[in-house]
């Protein structure tokens, strides 16, 4: 939430004025570590990335071990929590990021995509805002399963051509599988996210410092993994 919508919803709150440079600081000690985890990291914000480790299972062990791996350590080196999502596309891993917040671990398994997913809010997809989820909701869709059963046409017809095709896309779970890893580090901003992708599986993970920057990571288990940790 922005400071001024903050701010509006409560007159009274008290804002603390923000620190980027400990800001970025703390996101360059992040990235050190994604970057001797997997080979290619896609940096989204300060506090938030995609990592691919696809084919690393010989060295580093399943997705979900790999998570697990990288929460403790961030925490034992930095101090940080880290909040991760496993999932084998970019976008469901940075929706399960964010249904793990604020510092959780949640793997989707390869066969439970569509159940994890179609369940959610519509604002769960890469897109929605307050005045798309408002044309959606009068529309009678309130769920990402019920804007999976719509038409692409109708979608479309709604909401025009671009966002139609791309919101009937997501709420199918068809996103992108490729990293953009060039720039190597990412914006300051008020947020990061990496994301990586291992056999199938992508990781995105973010970190929360005393200051509220919010981490979140995410990815889609082994065939053998669990759900939620």
């Amino acid at each position: 939430m922005g400071v001024d919508r903050a701010l509006c919803l409560y007159p009274g709150a008290a804002v603390v004025e923000a620190r980027f440079d400990a800001y970025a600081e703390a996101s360059r000690a992040v990235f050190e570590v994604f970057a001797r985890t997997a080979p290619l990291v896609e940096g989204l914000s300060i506090d938030e990335v995609f990592l691919d480790v696809r084919g690393m299972e010989r060295i580093a062990g399943t997705s979900s071990e790999i998570a697990t791996g990288l929460r403790r350590e961030v925490r034992e080196r930095l101090g940080l929590p880290l909040t991760v999502g496993v999932a084998g596309t970019k976008f469901l891993t940075k929706v399960a990021s964010g249904v793990a917040k604020p510092d959780g671990l949640l793997v989707v398994p390869l066969g439970e995509k569509l159940l994890f997913l179609q369940p959610l809010p519509v604002e769960h997809l890469w897109g929605v805002g307050p005045v798309t989820a408002r044309k959606l909701h009068q529309r009678g869709l309130r769920t990402v399963g019920a804007v999976a059963a719509m038409s692409e046409a109708a979608l479309i017809a709604a909401l025009g051509r671009g966002l139609g095709r791309h919101l009937h896309a997501l709420a199918q779970n068809a996103s992108p599988t490729v990293l953009n890893t060039w720039p190597p580090c990412p914006s300051i901003a008020s947020r990061s996210s990496v994301s990586c992708r291992a056999s199938a599986a992508f990781i995105a993970s973010g970190w929360r410092s005393q200051s509220r920057v919010e981490p979140s990571m995410s990815g889609e288990q082994e065939r053998d993994g669990s759900g939620r940790q």
